[in-house]
């Protein structure tokens, strides 16, 4: 007993509800992941046609914004994954940010918000309004299901 005949016990703590340390590391870890697989893949393909077919045009430099849009797809699920204090698992999360990527990017595209690309016309790699459309929707969703799953944390019962 205390000094007012209270019993001494610890003060309860708030629950932790995010992990911003880990979520930033599996964040990188995972980007660079996404880019490398992606590498991995397109250096494949690429030497594939080179030995096949000889030099191409589409082996042209054109190809760069696809890795970086894998690279923020696994990006942000690594996010989304390991921000709330109780990390989900990683492959669902990413099915859940790739699918309405997806969505997103077919209705986007549709708007024609982008430039058209004409032959004949120099192109630098990505213009601003494609990096919007192309990283945009990954970075939304994952912000949106890493909030969703902080609010569930926060107002669930112990037991669940």
């Amino acid at each position: 007993m205390g000094p007012n005949g209270n019993s001494i016990m610890k003060p309860q703590t708030a629950k932790r509800l995010t992990n911003p340390g880990m979520a930033f590391g599996r964040t990188l870890i995972g980007g660079v992941a996404g880019v490398s697989i992606a590498y991995a893949f397109l250096g494949t393909v690429f030497l594939y046609t080179l030995l096949r077919f000889g030099y191409h045009r589409s082996l042209d430099w054109n190809f760069l914004p696809g890795p970086a849009t894998v690279g923020v797809l696994f990006a942000a699920a690594a996010f989304a994954t390991y921000f709330p204090a109780q990390p989900k698992r990683y492959l669902p999360t990413l099915g859940i940010i790739a699918v309405f990527s997806y969505c997103a990017w077919m209705l986007l595209m549709n708007t024609e918000i982008t430039p058209r690309r004409f032959k004949g016309v120099e192109h630098p790699a990505m213009y601003f309004s494609e990096a919007v459309v192309m990283f945009g929707p990954p970075i939304f969703i994952s912000l949106m299901l890493a909030c969703d799953r902080v609010y569930h944390l926060r107002y669930s019962s112990p037991s669940e």
